[in-house]
């Protein structure tokens, strides 16, 4: 059963890296195609470099709405997964740098400062967090 387990984490690990790989493309066809090659390069080198991946979404939109032809509102809805799902951990990065307040991740039951957030099990005593004196 691991094995089945372990095979399958790798074939879907796999897939998302391709998709990322497609997606990193799109966006840098859609940038080249609106800024020039060397500027395309560069966004998604910071890209990478910094884990912000907006130049990423902007540069989808393009894509759709340069190379495709889609029309503004047809190409914000060919980024808007990724939007939603890439910008969030985002914001939350810049909220915390920016007020020092922690944001809970989404699905947490507890807030961030909770004692018994982050608590992975009741029995074993190297998993829980105990609160400072």
């Amino acid at each position: 059963m691991f094995a089945l387990r372990s095979m399958i984490g790798y074939v879907v690990g796999g897939c998302y890296a391709f998709a990322a790989l497609l997606l990193m493309g799109l966006a840098w066809m859609g940038l080249e195609n609106s800024f020039g090659m060397l500027p395309s390069i560069g966004f998604l080198v910071l890209s990478i470099a910094v884990r912000v991946n907006l130049f990423v979404v902007i540069g989808g939109f393009l894509f759709a709405l340069n190379i495709w032809g889609m029309g503004a509102f047809e190409a914000l809805l060919f980024v808007l997964p990724s939007g939603l799902i890439l910008e969030p951990g985002m914001v939350r990065s810049v909220w915390r740098a920016l007020t020092g307040v922690a944001v809970p991740e989404p699905g947490s039951a507890l807030p961030v400062n909770h004692p018994l957030a982050g608590r992975t099990s009741s029995t074993n005593p190297a998993t829980i967090r105990r609160r400072p004196a």
